[in-house]
């Protein structure tokens, strides 16, 4: 995965450095560009943008990576067994249950039965709600998620036992500040202020995959990954959408809903004046850890701002080993986040560790025999129960530039 990491990175170089032609010859020669130079540049820092997408995707993967091997081993020593052993137990319940999902309940054996059982009964689940995925499958869907979307690349992702209502709690202290004392005076009190935060634990469901028969009898058809790459797919792309521009009714609540907005002067555009003006508006306590979000239409159309003498006011990071930077901070590729136009939230800046996603601990996998058995078809369906919000005091950590109606 780290090779991987290194050939994004040298094709990322490769994109930049002919971007950069395109722009050195034109200004070497004292002319704008053509129509087919400005196509070109485009293409360029449109596959530079690609490429940073896909860096960060493997580098949090790593991340995770070093995160499981790290659950694993607490979790040895919580149950007092060597990593081997666990692995050995792991590996073992994780089969029996590819088992089950491929040939069904009448397949096992009497021992591997137990096994499923056992754990089923040790989850809280059962043959008709459906059971908990093995941890190695719900790792790959963890990571699998990461390539929809973009909000849980820079959230702040928590996982609870339960899906239980919790209340996580908020304090504004931004106006509290300490005292000067005279010799002798008593010292005054000033309490916090505190409120809270409802996360709930809203069902996202992948609709019903199905698969034939013929297919699942194959030995050559990897059940597992077909799975995961479907259900991170629909669950990704529906929960995205959800903590970007989710009501809160049954569903998270979008960051767009809760960013501070900046209307901007244009219905169909921004200003780099107006970049700098957001970036601005969020608190410095804030901006410390800002990052920018919007979509690939936005970069492209930031990309393209250029000044008074026609040259581009922002241009990618030329280091190989560093991510792009707008104004000195990252930028994350969000789709759902609405296009530059009339009033859309096309451009947001802030600390996204605010934004909490809450994911009840455990991915629920389904399968159904009779529904689809006159096709020659089993199906299965996959929920992940989740929420999401900013958790603000009143110290707006996200802003948006607001494009006006008219």
């Amino acid at each position: 995965m780290l090779l991987e990491s290194k050939k994004y990175r040298e094709d990322r170089q490769t994109a930049l450095n002919s971007a950069r032609a395109i722009i050195e010859l034109a200004e070497k020669e004292g002319k704008d560009l053509t129509p087919d130079q400005d196509s070109e540049y485009s293409r360029y820092i449109e596959d530079v943008a690609d490429l940073d997408k896909k860096i960060k995707r493997v580098e949090k993967l790593n991340e995770l990576n070093a995160e499981a091997e790290e659950k694993i081993l607490q979790k040895a020593t919580e149950e007092n067994k060597s990593v081997d052993e666990l692995k050995d137990n792991q590996k073992q319940q994780s089969k029996v249950f590819w088992k089950y999902m491929r040939k069904g309940m009448t397949s096992l054996t009497s021992d591997e039965r137990a096994i499923f059982e056992t754990r089923a009964q040790s989850e809280g689940t059962d043959s008709e709600g459906g059971f908990l995925v093995p941890n190695e499958f719900s790792d790959n869907l963890e990571r699998a998620l990461l390539a929809y979307g973009g909000m849980r690349s820079v959230a702040k992702v928590i996982k609870t036992g339960t899906g239980q209502t919790l209340d996580w709690p908020t304090v504004n202290s931004t106006a509290i500040q300490g005292e000067w004392l005279a010799e002798n005076a008593t010292a005054t009190d000033q309490d916090e202020t505190f409120a809270n935060l409802t996360l709930s634990s809203y069902t996202a469901s992948s609709k019903m995959v199905k698969v034939s028969r013929q297919l699942m009898a194959d030995s050559f058809f990897n059940l597992e990954d077909y799975l995961s790459s479907a259900l991170a797919e629909r669950i990704g792309r529906l929960t995205n959408v959800g903590y970007t521009t989710g009501n809160g009714s049954a569903k998270p609540r979008g960051v767009i809903h809760d960013a501070t907005p900046t209307t901007a002067a244009a219905a169909a555009a921004v200003t780099f004046d107006e970049i700098i003006d957001l970036k601005h508006a969020v608190d410095p306590a804030y901006r410390a850890n800002g990052t920018w979000m919007f979509n690939d239409s936005t970069l492209k159309a930031i990309a393209q701002l250029k000044d008074t003498t026609n040259q581009y006011l922002w241009r990618p990071t030329v280091s190989m080993s560093d991510p792009d930077l707008l104004l000195g901070h990252p930028i994350v590729i969000n789709q759902d986040v609405d296009s530059i136009g009339a009033g859309n939230y096309s451009v947001l800046f802030g600390d996204f560790q605010k934004y909490i996603i809450r994911d009840v601990e455990g991915f629920t996998l389904l399968r159904l025999d009779e529904r689809f058995a006159d096709a020659l078809q089993v199906g299965f369906i996959g929920f992940l129960r989740t929420d999401g919000k900013v958790i603000d005091a009143g110290t707006n950590p996200i802003h948006a530039i607001r494009n006006p109606s008219t």
